[in-house]
């Protein structure tokens, strides 16, 4: 499934949830949740998503511009909160960022997003992993599944610095063959010419203004600031470890406990995200 396939499917699911049938169209085995503090397990991976669309309620397109709006609001706060839309979170786990904002730390949505995508001994992310067929993902094959292999046994220090280098050389090659050969020693002019290649929006429009382009910049603008702070200003002289990852503070080897699950967990996803811009790209 490709990544606005991935985000049609979402948005159907919370334009559905809207509806008072909801029952009607999405599986018992992929329950509602009423709080969002809960052991991420209960939110199974539908394994069937049959719509009847003869069904579909009148109000579906009211609620597909709801959906937009949220999913615009759930991508300042994850933004706000060191994330970006991650496309393989349930659509219900945005919804209800939205509706909790004020109640959510950091902390809660970092807990969820890992305990999510490694429950049921990792399975969503080795799918993720190896549905990279990207060339320039494909060519460093070999380096993801090591990675993975360390990630599903705890080896947080390999995979770290195994995949925040990645991350540069991806774009660097992206760059180079779509923008004439373009090449640079500092990393911050391959990447505004990497984002130039994408619009970006970063007000979030009224509702009723709302296309779904508009999410689309949106979402955009907050994965492209993702890759900026991954570069963000460092010193080594004057250490400090950062509040976020660092790729400068990695490779300077100061930076000595990044080696968690999370800040792995949270690599991987990044790398998807730009696989999916990359894909967009291309189309």
């Amino acid at each position: 499934m490709g990544p606005f396939e991935k985000l049609a499917d979402s948005l159907l699911q919370s334009a559905i949830f809207k509806s008072s049938d909801f029952a009607k169209y999405i599986d018992n085995d992929f329950p509602l949740p009423t709080h969002f503090n809960i052991d991420p397990t209960d939110f199974p991976l539908p394994t069937h998503f049959n719509i009847d669309l003869s069904q579909i309620p009148d109000n579906f397109y009211e609620n597909v511009l709801d959906s937009n709006h949220v999913f615009a609001q759930a991508s300042e706060i994850m933004g706000n909160n060191g994330w970006w839309i991650v496309l393989s979170l349930p659509a219900i786990f945005y919804m209800e960022l939205a509706n909790r904002k004020e109640q959510l730390t950091s902390e809660d949505i970092d807990k969820y997003i890992t305990d999510y995508v490694n429950q049921d001994n990792h399975h969503l992310l080795t799918n993720i992993v190896r549905s990279w067929k990207v060339d320039f993902f494909q060519l460093r094959k070999d380096i993801f599944e090591q990675a993975l292999w360390a990630h599903t046994h705890s080896k947080y220090a390999i995979t770290v610095p195994a995949l925040v280098i990645q991350v540069e050389g991806i774009i660097r090659e992206l760059v180079k063959t779509s923008d004439n050969g373009f090449t640079s020693w500092g990393i911050q002019k391959v990447i505004e010419r990497f984002e130039k290649n994408f619009k970006q929006l970063e007000s979030i429009p009224r509702k009723e203004e709302m296309k779904f382009g508009d999410l689309t910049a949106i979402m955009n603008y907050y994965n492209l600031k993702t890759i900026e702070r991954l570069y963000g200003d460092y010193d080594p002289k004057n250490h400090t470890n950062p509040q976020d990852i660092n790729r400068h503070a990695v490779a300077h080897g100061l930076w000595l406990n990044y080696s968690d699950r999370t800040t792995s967990t949270k690599l991987f996803l990044l790398l998807d995200m730009i696989h999916s811009m990359v894909q967009r790209f291309r189309e």
